[in-house]
């Protein structure tokens, strides 16, 4: 039985894919979220389906969320018009201020790494130590799940920023000439010191997603084409390994050990880290989500929101209990975005859910693509791509300083960027 439902899913999940790629472009919002989820699938059935427990029955839940995603997104249909004046707009960096709030964002993000840094009894020097660099990391990682890390108001407020940071370099990647387009890849770095020298993970991969969908954003802006070159597969896949590596070090921080003994457990863990989220939910849903007596009617997917009013309480870390997903004692507290659709909105609803974002993506993203409302579309959009991105893990929005963040980024794209018209064109539509 087992075996014939890992092939149905597998099959599933290939058919979605296959749709995905003859339907939409890349860079929509339903290709991005039918792939996230469909290539997890395939290759953690493919390759480590022996090595994770799987019940499979959660899997073709999300599966059939993806497809009502998928048709929601094709209901929304676009509308023609023989003439549109948003057609006739052009998006301007403006040259002066896009390079001041780049630099202004840029240091204050620096800032805020060594304002945790002193705040914890540590200096700039502990960079340069490596001792003292991995007293750091662990110390923070224990402040963290024990509960002890209370951060003020003003931490919060350069956290903010922090995370807005790699958002801007990726929308200034255009700004800068050919031979000084690295300049923008510089707004990765105070996260990526941040997250190693707090043992955050989650700081390091947000930034590399924020970044990547800012440089989205601005190529639709700047009406660029998104094509990828074998050079730049390249450097992905160069970069992905790095990606990997600079994971494994945070993790051997988190430990308080660099040692080949760690190495090797860290290198282990990777597996569970990375694909751990798909078997929790899976287990989860097989043995728990009958179990759910109040909905709470979308309240959890924003926790941000609710959890800063009072209306509800997040833990810490989010969801508490501990699931085991492998033979070989691995676990993880990590069930994905579709727990908290089941928990604010029962089986049957979340399906109805997903066809309604489905048709909500669609919505904007049509008017983003048109320069319709292009300060608020563009922050939409870049809400929304971080939204899917993030939703392996969790809801973005369940976080209060992601949603700040958006807040902040709509601010700065009016400084950023100007909007005009082609005035031969208008001319000629009102003649």
């Amino acid at each position: 039985m087992d075996i014939l439902l890992e092939l149905i899913i597998i099959i599933f999940a290939v058919a979605l894919s296959l749709f995905a790629f003859q339907r939409y472009q890349k860079s929509t919002p339903a290709f991005l979220f039918t792939i996230v989820w469909t290539a997890q699938i395939i290759v953690v059935l493919l390759g480590w389906s022996n090595y994770l427990y799987f019940r499979y029955w959660g899997l073709l839940f999300i599966l059939a969320g993806v497809l009502c995603f998928d048709l929601g997104y094709q209901v929304v249909a676009k509308k023609t018009t023989n003439t549109n004046i948003y057609n006739n707009k052009q998006v301007y960096y403006h040259s002066r201020r896009c390079l001041y709030v780049y630099l202004g964002v840029l240091l204050i993000a620096f800032a805020a790494v060594f304002y945790s840094i002193y705040s914890r009894g540590f200096s700039w020097r502990s960079f340069f130590d490596i001792n003292s660099f991995i007293e750091m990391s662990y110390q923070s990682s224990v402040e963290r799940y024990t509960g002890d890390d209370n951060e003020g108001a003003l931490a919060k407020i350069l956290g903010i920023n922090s995370y807005t940071c790699p958002l801007i370099g990726g929308l200034m990647f255009h700004y800068f000439e050919k031979k000084k387009k690295y300049l923008s890849y510089i707004a990765i770095l105070p996260n990526i010191l941040g997250g190693l020298s707090q043992g955050v993970k989650m700081g390091i991969i947000s930034s590399i997603f924020l970044w990547a969908i800012g440089y989205v954003v601005a190529s639709h802006l700047q009406s660029k084409q998104l094509k990828l070159k074998l050079r730049q597969v390249l450097l992905i896949s160069i970069g992905a390994i790095a990606f990997m590596l600079l994971m494994i070090v945070t993790m051997m921080f988190r430990y308080g050990t660099l040692d080949l003994d760690t190495f090797y457990v860290a290198s282990g863990k990777m597996i569970s880290y990375g694909l751990g989220h798909l078997p929790a939910f899976d287990l989860w849903y097989v043995g728990h989500q009958e179990n759910i007596t109040e909905l709470t009617l979308g309240g959890k997917t924003i926790y941000g929101i609710t959890n800063t009013l009072g209306i509800l309480t997040r833990e810490q870390g989010v969801f508490t209990t501990m699931y085991q997903i492998s033979p070989y004692g691995d676990e993880t507290n990590v069930f994905t975005a579709f727990r908290f659709y089941i928990e604010d909105f029962g089986t049957l609803g979340s399906f109805v859910y997903l066809f309604i974002m489905g048709s909500v993506c669609r919505f904007f993203y049509d008017r983003f693509r048109e320069l319709r409302n292009v300060y608020l579309n563009a922050t939409i959009m870049c809400a929304i791509y971080f939204y899917i991105s993030w939703s392996f893990a969790t809801s973005v929005f369940a976080y209060a300083t992601y949603i700040a963040m958006f807040l902040y980024l709509f601010v700065l794209l009016k400084l950023m960027f100007s909007v005009k018209y082609n005035r031969e064109v208008i001319q000629g539509i009102n003649n």
